[in-house]
């Protein structure tokens, strides 16, 4: 587990995890992988956005292959 998230539980660890290798994995995605209701997925993320843990969600652009 990355040595940041350590202050978070378990469970907002692994939807991080997730988030951060793929910030467009659904919530059912997510869910089916940590185990857990894609709602307690959902209501998870809104509380880490609100906590400011999660800030904001990016999208990079390759101009090379534009």
């Amino acid at each position: 587990m990355r040595r940041f998230l350590e202050g978070l539980d378990a469970l907002d660890q692994k939807i991080v995890s997730l988030l951060i290798e793929n910030a467009r994995m659904s919530y059912s995605d997510i869910a089916q992988q940590v185990g857990v209701s894609r709602v307690a997925v959902k209501m998870r993320v809104q509380a880490l956005e609100k906590r400011g843990v999660i800030e904001g969600y990016t999208t990079i652009i390759d101009p090379q292959k534009i």
